[in-house]
């Protein structure tokens, strides 16, 4: 079994695409969180990656907590997206 990477807090953007799973360019062009500028670089929170793919998923929040409004936009339109269309 291969051991699984370190991940630190902090992820450059292709880093960001592979913690999520995504091609660099994938990640660029439908994840809509906001890098945190550090100097010039720009870094994704990968706590913040981890709510927002839970909110695609449809996972609550893992101590029932509410999380910031940035979130809370990102579980609303992941729970549009997945909705059936209506005929």
């Amino acid at each position: 079994m291969t051991p699984l990477p370190y991940w630190p807090r902090l992820l450059s953007r292709v880093q960001a695409a592979a913690y999520v799973g995504v091609a660099p360019g994938t990640f660029s062009a439908r994840v809509p969180i906001k890098p945190l500028s550090i100097g010039r670089r720009k870094l994704w929170d990968r706590l913040v990656l981890d709510t927002w793919v839970d909110a695609l998923s449809g996972k609550p929040h893992p101590d029932g907590r509410r999380s910031d409004p940035e979130v809370e936009e990102y579980r609303r339109r992941a729970r549009h997206e997945n909705e059936p269309a209506v005929s």
